[in-house]
């Protein structure tokens, strides 16, 4: 029988004991479930990231079609890839 079952009293150093154990293992089941959420928040902030460089290209290159212009040589959309990139 364990000694929270018993009909001893618990002690303040019994229950300081149970509260540290219980905080650790609320803890660790915390990160268990928060390490991949943060994993693929970290995933969506670079792929965000690549969606807006390749916005802000096509902007260039749309607003320097309307106005009769050719982008530079060498100007290129993103690594993130899109019309005419890797």
């Amino acid at each position: 029988m364990s000694r929270a079952a018993s009909s001893t009293p618990l002690t303040k150093d019994d229950l300081q004991h149970l509260l540290r154990e219980i905080k650790a293992n609320t803890t660790a089941e915390f990160d268990k479930h928060l390490t991949p959420i943060k994993e693929g928040l970290s995933d969506l902030t670079h792929r965000t990231t690549a969606i807006e460089e390749q916005l802000d290209w096509t902007a260039m290159r749309t607003t320097a079609n309307k106005k009769g212009h050719s982008l530079p040589i060498g100007s290129n959309p993103p690594a993130g890839g899109g019309p005419g990139g890797p």
